[in-house]
């Protein structure tokens, strides 16, 4: 079955932001970024909450549904945004629900995606992705994405917890 991206509706967009606070957090505390959930969520909640106070208010951000018909299966997330003088798009958040994983939908949607960035003239997509999640890692690669550089992310500076990728289009 194909994937479809709709646009989030309002409601929509405040049950996304609440269920992704809590995927963030216990990704956070599985990187083993932060020591218990109470610290992962907190660092989540502030993380996400400045988020979405610039994607709310941005035309350069677009939330979506990832649809199979009129259910929806995921979520995917992603901006516009200046890097280095160049206009590029940055994958802010994708997940497929459990139940759905390994049906291909995830590589639809990216794919999906990068059809709305190709029509809007940009030439690069980031994002980045946790050192335990080789899952998401070998779909991005397989899709094009090279690693790009290492993440510092968490309360320890020198631990590295993620990479960040990028496809050139």
């Amino acid at each position: 079955m194909s994937v479809k991206l709709s646009p989030m509706s309002d409601a929509g967009f405040e049950q996304y932001k609440k269920h992704s606070i809590e995927v963030y957090a216990q990704g956070m505390l599985d990187q083993g970024e932060y020591p218990h959930f109470a610290a992962a969520r907190a660092a989540a909640c502030k993380e996400v909450t400045n988020f979405y106070s610039t994607l709310q208010s941005g035309e350069s951000s677009h939330p979506f549904d990832i649809k199979i018909g009129e259910k929806i299966v995921g979520y995917l997330v992603y901006s516009y945004l200046i890097y280095q003088g160049e206009k590029i798009a940055f994958v802010d958040y994708i997940e497929i629900f459990t139940p759905f994983r390994r049906k291909g939908y995830a590589q639809q949607a990216m794919q999906l995606m990068e059809q709305h960035v190709k029509k809007d003239d940009l030439k690069i997509i980031d994002l980045n992705v946790m050192l335990n999640k080789v899952g998401a890692q070998k779909l991005y690669a397989s899709l094009g994405f090279e690693y790009f550089r290492p993440r510092y992310l968490g309360p320890n500076p020198e631990q590295m917890t993620r990479f960040d990728m990028r496809k050139k289009l």
